[in-house]
């Protein structure tokens, strides 16, 4: 071996062959000489517990998110939460009960549709909570591109007043913004298709649509797993009166903490707060897929 052959290669050329700065490599080292010292375990399973009351079935990944601990990477922090106990155990798929109507339905308009701002679509759905041997009902109205539920109504009964009641609550939560051209969608619930709701719709110049297949509303049925599974049945539900409390609990909790990967990682309400900072034509597009992108999904899987 001659002597040039024999010559060591430069932390800054293998940083260059890298891709990564100098800096970057000496504070990997750091960590991974000091990580194990520099945290302070206590108070961060402290900060995990706090956020888990609030957010019973958070997962690792989001909960590192709001934790944010000093020396500490993502990684080593799941596996840290997984090896404590932290896991999720994941709930058993919901049970879809809609009673549709076969006539007078109105047409999907959102399939293939690409969102830049809220107030663009709204999704609607019912769902049950079920306590024991009583049956309560939650009807949502969500705001599609910024994941965030605008209105809600908690009862026990499944008539179209409730989600007419939520409706109202979207409208005057939405007062003083356009809502030129936006579109109410739902499933084919007869709550939906009832005159009493229609003629709410047509007042504000809301447009109609309507889906045939669950997955044409998959944001609201995965926001109902969410809402049951991840919050209200964890907590206790004694009684009707702190049901009630648990729900407007788990809501404030989905719109003002939980982040969204698909917002920034931003809760609903600080995405929207964050779009008004941008342009229109610089904010994130949001596709709607469509009957035959759904379909070549499927046969990918």
């Amino acid at each position: 071996m001659n002597r040039q052959s024999a010559c060591p290669i430069s932390i800054q050329v293998l940083c260059k062959a890298a891709g990564i700065s100098r800096q970057a490599l000496h504070k990997h080292q750091q960590r991974e000489l000091h990580g194990a010292e520099a945290v302070d375990y206590a108070d961060l399973f402290e900060s995990v517990d706090r956020i888990r009351r609030e957010h019973p079935r958070m997962g690792a990944r989001m909960l590192y998110e709001l934790v944010r601990p000093q020396g500490l990477g993502r990684d080593r922090f799941e596996r840290l939460l997984l090896e404590k106990g932290y896991r999720v155990h994941y709930a058993p798929p919901f049970i879809h009960h809609t009673k549709g109507v076969r006539h007078g339905y109105a047409p999907n308009l959102i399939e293939g549709k690409t969102l830049r701002d809220i107030n663009q679509v709204w999704q609607s759905d019912i769902t049950y909570v079920i306590i024991g041997s009583l049956v309560y009902y939650l009807s949502l109205v969500t705001d599609v591109y910024s994941r965030r539920i605008v209105g809600y109504h908690f009862c026990g009964h499944y008539r179209a007043e409730g989600c007419v009641t939520a409706l109202k609550m979207a409208l005057s939560l939405r007062k003083g913004d356009t809502l030129d051209g936006l579109i109410h969608h739902s499933d084919r619930g007869s709550q939906y298709n009832s005159s009493l709701y229609k003629s709410l719709l047509k007042r504000f110049c809301i447009q109609q649509s309507m889906c045939k297949e669950a997955y044409e509303n998959a944001y609201e049925e995965r926001l109902h797993r969410t809402l049951k599974y991840d919050y209200i049945y964890c907590w206790p539900n004694n009684n009707q009166q702190q049901l009630e409390a648990n729900v407007k609990r788990a809501i404030r909790n989905y719109n003002f903490e939980r982040p969204h990967s698909s917002l920034g990682k931003k809760p609903p309400v600080q995405f929207e707060k964050y779009l008004n900072t941008l342009i229109p034509d610089h904010r994130p597009p949001m596709k709607i897929f469509s009957q035959q992108e759904h379909d070549q999904q499927k046969q990918v899987f």
